[in-house]
């Protein structure tokens, strides 16, 4: 049986960084949208990380107004895949731009 392959955390969030400010988005901005992608992978959401990530990269220009975020949260340190959490992150980017959003008081801001 072939053993899966292992990247280390930090670079996978660092080739996925690369990829996005080849594609012109600022490293800044690129660093936080990295590391959302490699932590659901890591925690083993494959739908949401390293999987989804050619199609997000392929879609997003610098013009693009880019907003990330769940519709639940996974506490890495729970057992099983049960919704854990019930803040889920919220990255919105706009030329490559993005402000503090803070605590929203719910998710109409995206709907």
């Amino acid at each position: 049986m072939t053993e899966p392959l292992r990247v280390a955390q930090a670079d996978l969030e660092e080739a996925l960084a690369a990829a996005l400010e080849q594609r012109g988005m600022a490293a800044a901005r690129a660093a936080p949208c990295a590391r959302l992608f490699a932590e659901a992978t890591r925690d083993g959401v494959y739908s949401h990380g390293v999987n989804r990530f050619p199609r997000f990269v392929r879609q997003i220009d610098p013009e693009d107004l880019v907003i990330i975020t769940a519709d639940h949260g996974n506490d890495p340190t729970h057992p099983g895949t049960d919704h854990t959490r019930e803040e889920v992150p919220l990255i919105v980017l706009h030329q490559n731009e993005m402000g503090p959003l803070g605590t929203r008081g719910s998710f109409t801001d995206v709907a």
